[in-house]
Order: structure tokens, then C-alpha cells, then sequence
């Protein structure tokens, strides 16, 4: 959990810098960071979606950066 905890904070950073730094969305906000990170999640077929287990999916950072710009 704590591994993953970083790697998130990592992937936010990243999209916070392609939205704010780099032009993209300057006046994104953290409730916008995070709808643009639960879109480009991949979601397994066989379940519902968010749950306690895999919340809304395994984050993709390629496909959330496809929804930014």
C-alpha cells in the first residue's frame, strides 16, 4: 500500500506539471486531476466498478494524459 501511495502521488505530479506547467489545463484543480486519472483507468470486464477492492481501476497514466489533451 505505501509503495503504491508513492507511485500515485508521482502520477498526480506528473499530471498536474502536463496540465499547469506545460499549458495544458492551467487552471486545473484536484478534483479535475482526479476525474482525468479515474477516466484513463483500465477496468477489468468481470467487475463492478468502483469497489472496496480495486477502487476504479488500475491506473493507466498513458490514457489519462490522452483525456487531458
Amino acid at each position: 500500500t505505501s509503495t503504491a501511495a508513492a507511485i500515485t502521488s508521482g502520477i498526480f505530479a506528473m499530471l498536474l506539471e502536463g496540465a499547469v506547467v506545460r499549458g495544458n489545463n492551467p487552471i486545473i484543480n484536484s478534483a479535475a486531476a482526479a476525474t482525468f486519472a479515474i477516466r484513463g483507468t483500465e477496468k477489468a470486464e468481470n467487475i463492478m466498478f468502483p469497489n472496496n477492492i480495486w477502487g476504479f481501476g488500475t491506473i493507466n497514466i498513458y490514457e489519462a494524459f490522452r483525456k487531458l489533451l
